[in-house]
């Protein structure tokens, strides 16, 4: 029994390549329309879905507010200058400690 692959390869085989290239594009082609007619459909689909359980799309995809990180450390010489203790060490906060600061003298 002969697979689908080795019938169309064998039709490929024979085409010339401007023919091969002119395929191509119409194989892009076709690939886009048919992404945007099934993304359409799944829309769709998920919409009725959420619709029928009371929600609205909305409802369910929009992300909650995250919460801010309180403030652990201050700078006792410029209060605007805070951080959280995540993320990468703030420049001031660096620079007391490679002054000899400890890192608790600026916690709040």
């Amino acid at each position: 029994m002969t697979n689908l692959y080795e019938v169309h390869n064998e039709e490929l085989q024979q085409k010339s390549l401007k023919e091969l290239i002119d395929f191509q594009d119409k194989l892009t082609l076709a690939i886009k329309e048919r992404k945007i007619t099934e993304r359409e459909e799944v829309m769709k689909q998920i919409n009725e879905l959420a619709n029928n359980s009371g929600f609205s799309l909305d409802e369910l995809i929009k992300n909650k507010p995250k919460k801010k990180a309180p403030i652990k450390f201050r700078n006792d010489e410029n209060h605007d200058e805070t951080w959280t203790g995540r993320g990468r060490r703030p420049s001031w906060l660096q620079a007391k400690l490679d002054e000899g600061a400890f890192e608790d003298d600026f916690k709040i």
